[in-house]
């Protein structure tokens, strides 16, 4: 069977890329610090492919039609340039051929994953591949989950989707090697009054849940209380909880982290799964 040689989970900020020297210059650098410890991990594991677990920034226009799930199902995906992250126009390869097969698989067993053939990508992806894979080389298979507005999937569901994203990846030919790789942070609140601010204390409250796997402790958390203690932003916990499905029992260890970077509006934090050896 296939499987997992790298899980992780990473910031992906418009404004680390887009304003760079606006933060403290070693909080700046423990986060470039944090990216270059990842790729280095991503290129020692040498995958076949990568999977990217990000959220849907409403970028796309899916509207009224809204999905939990959403697979991008196409040979190569389009991110425009975003000022605000200060990147070019990107053409990101994937594999439709993986990609119609994990929705052929996914629909087969309960789980109505939806698809777009000309999905959009934004800086939840393009800042974190313009660290780790800078040539673009690297064939990504893309799920965008419904985080920035409401109703999101349950947390629950979100780890789910991970198992079978296990699944589907464990049924695949033997030599087969695959990177899962989920983006967004921590406590943060965007567009209101308290943009800006973290909370720490609940930012390292989940690290340690990640890292002694107290997968029951995540999955409880409601909505509303991890909007009140971590900010709207925070709902892009669902990324990192789906990376955490794919690989059950592995520790979360922290690579990088940064309590807080004013300037950009959040902390900084690259954490990794602990995979079995072989």
């Amino acid at each position: 069977m296939a499987r997992i040689v790298a899980a992780m989970a990473m910031v992906h900020g418009p404004r680390i890329t887009g304003a760079p020297d606006r933060a403290d210059p070693a909080a700046a650098q423990r986060t470039w610090d944090g990216f270059a410890a990842l790729r280095r991990e991503l290129e020692a594991a040498s995958p076949d492919w990568a999977l990217v677990i990000t959220n849907e920034h409403l970028t796309n226009p899916f509207f009224p039609y809204a999905a939990p799930f959403t697979l991008g199902l196409a040979p190569r995906f389009r991110a425009p340039a975003e000022p605000a992250a200060a990147l070019p126009e990107m053409l990101v390869p994937s594999d439709e051929a993986i990609s119609a097969q994990l929705l052929d698989m996914a629909w087969a067993a309960g789980f109505d994953l939806a698809y777009s053939h000309d999905l959009l990508l934004d800086h939840g992806t393009t800042v974190p591949l313009h660290f780790l894979t800078p040539h673009l080389d690297l064939p990504i298979v893309h799920i965008h989950q419904l985080v920035s507005r409401g109703p999101r999937p349950r947390l629950r569901r979100c780890y789910e989707l991970g198992g079978l994203l296990r699944q589907f990846i464990e049924a695949r030919p033997a030599a087969e090697r695959v990177a899962v790789i989920g983006t967004g942070g921590l406590s943060h609140w965007v567009g209101n009054a308290k943009m800006g601010q973290v909370n720490a204390a609940w930012d390292q409250h989940v690290l340690r849940l990640f890292a002694e796997r107290r997968d029951d402790e995540l999955l409880a958390m409601t909505d509303a209380a991890l909007e009140a203690e971590a900010g709207n932003g925070a709902h892009e916990l669902r990324n990192w909880i789906t990376v955490a499905g794919t690989v059950p029992g592995a520790p979360g260890e922290v690579v990088n982290y940064v309590e807080h970077v004013p300037a950009w509006a959040q902390q900084s934090v690259h954490l990794r799964f602990r995979l079995e050896a072989g």
